[in-house]
Order: C-alpha cells, then sequence, then structure tokens
C-alpha cells in the first residue's frame, strides 16, 4: 500500500508541474493576444518599425499605384517619394487609426479559427498625404483610385487554436497544478521527499519558461517568422513574453529552491533527532552473580 501511495505522489507531482509549466505562459496569452485589448497594445509598437513602413510603401505603389497614370521613368521615383513621406504619415492620428485597423482584422481572423491569416491595410485615411509630394513631381493631376487597401502578407494560422485552448484554461491549469501539489504531499509517506521533487518540478518549469522564450530562433517555423507581417508580430509577442515572464521564471526558480531548502532542512532534523534518541538507549544492566569478596 504504501508503495502505490508513493507512486501516486510523484504521478501528482508530474501532474503540478506539466500543469504549471503551462499555466503561466497560457495566462500570458490570454492577456496579451487572446483579448483584443491586449494584442492592440502589444502591436502598437509595430507601427513605426521602418521595415513594416518600407513594405507599406512598396505594396502601396505596386497594388494601389500601379493603376495610376505614372510613366514608367517616374515609378521609382514617386516610390522614393511614397517611402520619404510614410515616415512622415506615420506620426499622424490618421495612420495610428489605420493601424488599429489592420491589427484589429488580423485579430479577428486569428480568434475566429482561420487557419491562414492575410494582413490588409485600409491606406484611404492617409493615402492622401502619402501622395501629396508625388502630385509636385507629376506634370499631371492624379486621379482618383478609390479604395486603397493593401495586402501586406498572409501566414499561418492553425497553431493558434491550440495556444488559445490553453489560454481559455490558464485559470483551470493552476488550479490543477496547486492542487496536485498539494495532494502529492497528503497522500505520500515521506512528505519531505515529496516536497524536495515539489521544489525540484517548480525550478525545472521556471528553467522551461526561461529556455523556450529564449530559444525561441530554434523552434519557430520559417514560414511564420519569414512572413512580411508574421515574421516582426511573432518576434515582437516572443520579446515581449520574454521579458514579461522572465521575472516570474525567477520568483519561481527561487521558490522551488525555497522548498528545496525547507525540505532537506527537516530532513537534517529528521535524521539528527533519531540519531540522537538511539545514543540515549541505556544498555540493559548485567545480570549474573555478585562478585565474592
Amino acid at each position: 500500500m504504501t508503495i502505490v501511495r508513493e507512486i501516486g505522489a510523484v504521478l501528482l507531482v508530474l501532474i503540478s508541474f506539466v500543469a504549471t509549466t503551462v499555466s503561466v505562459p497560457a495566462a500570458w496569452v490570454r492577456d496579451r493576444i487572446v483579448d483584443r485589448d491586449g494584442f492592440l497594445s502589444l502591436t502598437s509598437p509595430l507601427a513605426h518599425d521602418l521595415d513594416l513602413q518600407k513594405d507599406l510603401a512598396n505594396e502601396a505603389m505596386n497594388q494601389v499605384g500601379a493603376g495610376l497614370p505614372i510613366p514608367a521613368g517616374l515609378r521609382s521615383t514617386v516610390q522614393d517619394t511614397i517611402l520619404s513621406q510614410i515616415g512622415v504619415v506615420t506620426e499622424t492620428e490618421a495612420y495610428g487609426h489605420m493601424w488599429t485597423g489592420t491589427m484589429g482584422d488580423m485579430h479577428d481572423q486569428l480568434t475566429s479559427g482561420a487557419t491562414t491569416v492575410t494582413v490588409h491595410a485600409d491606406l484611404t485615411p492617409v493615402w492622401d498625404a502619402l501622395l501629396a509630394p508625388v502630385q509636385s513631381i507629376l506634370p499631371f493631376d492624379l486621379p482618383d483610385v478609390g479604395p486603397t487597401v493593401v495586402t501586406l502578407g498572409t501566414f499561418d494560422s492553425g497553431w493558434f487554436e491550440v495556444l488559445e485552448a490553453c489560454a481559455v484554461n490558464a485559470t483551470l491549469l493552476t488550479v490543477v497544478g496547486v492542487a496536485a501539489g498539494l495532494g502529492a504531499l497528503a497522500i505520500s509517506n515521506v512528505r519531505l521527499r515529496t516536497l524536495v521533487l515539489l521544489g525540484i518540478a517548480v525550478v525545472l518549469s521556471a528553467l522551461t519558461w526561461i529556455a523556450v522564450l529564449y530559444s525561441n530562433s530554434l523552434w519557430a517555423p520559417e514560414s511564420l517568422t519569414g512572413s512580411t507581417v508574421g515574421g516582426p508580430l511573432v518576434q515582437r509577442v516572443l520579446d515581449a513574453a520574454a521579458h514579461d515572464v522572465f521575472v516570474p521564471a525567477v520568483m519561481c526558480a527561487l521558490t522551488g529552491l525555497g522548498l528545496i531548502i525547507v525540505a532537506v532542512t527537516g530532513m537534517s532534523i529528521v535524521a539528527a533527532r533519531r540519531a540522537s534518541a538511539r545514543q540515549q538507549v541505556v544498555a540493559p544492566a548485567h545480570i549474573g552473580y555478585p562478585e565474592r569478596w
């Protein structure tokens, strides 16, 4: 019966380790990606990413500007002009609304279960500002091109369903992790040893978070990191996650070390008391005949 209880305690420690390891990243995903406001806040710095701005200008010229009657010899000049102007446009309120709309549409596609996300940018609010300097180098007035929506790229998003499922159950995973740890201590006959195992599990959870987040270049798929918008977005998410989870990981590791120290100290005290008790046992008196004088 004792063996069964110890096996059960070890299994509960493993369950606690898995649930705890998943719960903290899942809670971060819930608050920063699944939540719409959290996602918009997370991606807002990308609006000022120079590479994305360059891609935006190029796509504006390739997709929208292709319909403009611009002579072939001036297209390169016009494209450079748009590129130089986009740095000014990004500081406007209209550009902020455009970027929020783009990221909001991306979030809606992610949370809708789509396996592929297409990133659209509606340039209508900033189109006139982009073309204002272009008009000065052309010998004619530019016609109205109508809706100015460009496609910045696509990326696979089938993986998001797994993240979302973990995020939705982040609180449950936390409860399971804590309950499993307490359950292991409750059923174990050697609680101090079980406490050592729990401490090791907590430390391993923290090390797992740090290892996974800081080695993302080894496991992040090229199809995701190499896309025009998906690449910077994924890198932004990973960098933010590594930054936000680092402190909890350190605190978790210190907690695990604390549990190990407490358990080892307790085991040392118990061993010392047993040794002291053995030394205090009085040897039985010798029974025999009295010595003759």
